[in-house]
């Protein structure tokens, strides 16, 4: 099995995530590796998470930060992909409250994220934010203007993006795009601002 050190301590590698995060297990515990191409990358993605989490957003907890080997130990949120959730048709009125819950705290703080379901995971009552994309909202699409809140929503975005990331789509009536898809965003957006 292959090993990563992380401050001179032997982690097995379970899998290799695409975008480059590590998936380790140590002692019987699973936890993530973020390995870095330079200490300014580091920072910035440090920042990012320490802004993230001050807003009130869920996210996985940075244990450790080894600055000579440029990785960051984080604890391994076990939740359900939310792009998977989407795959099954199980997204609900809870799964809308709570990502439009993350979308005012983020537009009270004016900073965006990428809103993508891929880049949410479920554990308990809170989607965790598995990236760490974060932009000032002056320069980003409003979530309710954006193609994203379609990838949430049973339409032939979401089908095609669902089936692109290597899942099966549940067969279930889609909304037509154009008018009909204009009218359900403003009501979804309504009903859970």
């Amino acid at each position: 099995m292959e090993t990563i050190k992380f401050n001179q301590k032997e982690y097995n590698v379970l899998n290799v995530y695409k975008n480059k995060k590590i998936l380790v297990s140590r002692n019987n515990k699973k936890y993530i590796i973020v390995p870095f191409s330079s200490t300014e990358d580091l920072k910035k993605y440090l920042a990012n998470k320490k802004e993230i989490k001050r807003n009130r957003i869920e996210c996985s907890k940075v244990l450790k930060v080894d600055k000579n080997g440029i990785l960051v130990l984080e604890k391994y949120i076990d939740g359900e992909d939310l792009l998977k959730v989407a795959a099954t048709n199980r997204i609900d009125t809870l799964c809308y409250r709570e990502i439009f819950r993350i979308y005012r705290n983020c537009r009270f703080a004016g900073i965006a994220l990428n809103y993508k379901p891929e880049n949410f995971v479920a554990h308990g009552k809170y989607f965790y934010y598995i990236s760490d994309e974060i932009y000032k909202i002056k320069d980003r699409q409003t979530f309710e203007k954006s193609d994203d809140i379609h990838l949430w929503m049973n339409t032939n975005s979401q089908k095609r993006y669902v089936e692109s990331r290597g899942f099966k789509y549940l067969d279930r009536p889609l909304i037509k795009d154009g008018g009909e898809l204009n009218k359900k965003v403003v009501l979804l957006c309504t009903a859970n601002w």
